[in-house]
């Protein structure tokens, strides 16, 4: 299951809180997904390790055979109330992590993030590049900081992939890390190695993060449940909704059965009435 810390601070909504996951929650380990490129055998073996140990020690070894020294896994969003959210995966954190990310509000001005999301390809950088690039973004202030953190963790240089999470509004990222001043030690094959090795994880992890943005966010839907409710509260039944959404009835009975156990509604038409009240249709 998730675990949903407190807020760091929680003197204003706008102060961010962190999501810690483990692989216990009964959804997260039936929803099984294997993204295009994922190498099956690798992300099973992330699968079935026995504990958040066994995998740290199998992501140190495939660290070692790409040449970083790091790597973590995690997604952001921000809350009904603005607030950035920042979900960690507990087998895929670094062991120089101290809350510093989230507490210093690192998230406002990661320049690899920015960049990432604003390009939507993997990010090769050093710290001196971070530094250039966050002068497009206006993210100054609080860099010094940032940069500082980052090279007294030893983490020099890297690449950042972003990782899609179709049916969220979060964004996850794999991030690779390495001691050396200089990004031009990487070539095409520790990028495309450490892409493998973050597929993979990404095969494993990413319905962890989906179960526990779900559980954080209870009234956060897909467009397909949208509209599924509007077919709902316009009074259509199972194979209208279902030849307008080009899917089968037995589809949309599912969908319609998990929203009724997560709005609490015992029929169609309390889950009609829930929805419309909550202003989701």
């Amino acid at each position: 299951m998730s675990e949903l810390l407190e807020p760091v601070a929680s003197d204003t909504m706008c102060e961010p809180e962190v999501v810690w996951i483990d692989v216990h929650d009964r959804a997260a380990r039936a929803a099984h997904v294997t993204p295009c490129g994922a190498p099956p055998r690798l992300a099973q073996a992330f699968r079935t390790a026995a504990s958040s140990i066994e995998r740290r020690r199998l992501m140190t070894g495939l660290l070692h055979l790409t040449g970083f020294a790091t790597f973590s896994y995690f997604a952001l969003d921000t809350d009904e109330h603005g607030r950035p959210r920042l979900f960690l995966h507990d087998a895929f954190v670094p062991q120089q992590y101290r809350g510093d990310y989230v507490q210093k509000r690192h998230d406002r001005v990661d320049p690899r993030t920015m960049t990432v999301r604003e390009r939507h390809t993997p990010l090769i950088w050093d710290l001196h590049s971070l530094q250039r690039d966050a002068s497009r973004h206006g993210a100054d202030d609080g860099l010094p900081d940032f940069l500082r953190t980052m090279r007294d963790d030893g983490m020099l240089s890297g690449v950042m992939f972003e990782l899609p999470l179709p049916g969220t509004d979060l964004t996850t990222f794999a991030s690779f890390t390495a001691p050396r001043a200089s990004r031009d030690w990487m070539q095409r094959s520790n990028v495309e190695q450490a892409l493998i090795v973050a597929l993979a994880v990404h095969a494993f992890a990413s319905p962890h993060v989906s179960v526990a943005a779900q559980q954080c966010t209870p009234y956060a839907l897909s467009r397909f449940e949208r509209e599924i409710l509007s077919g709902v509260a316009a009074g259509s039944s199972d194979k209208q909704i279902a030849r307008r959404l080009d899917t089968t009835a037995h589809n949309v009975d599912y969908h319609l059965r998990r929203l009724r156990e997560r709005f609490q509604a015992g029929n169609r038409v309390e889950l009609a009435y829930v929805s419309a009240r909550l202003g989701l249709v």
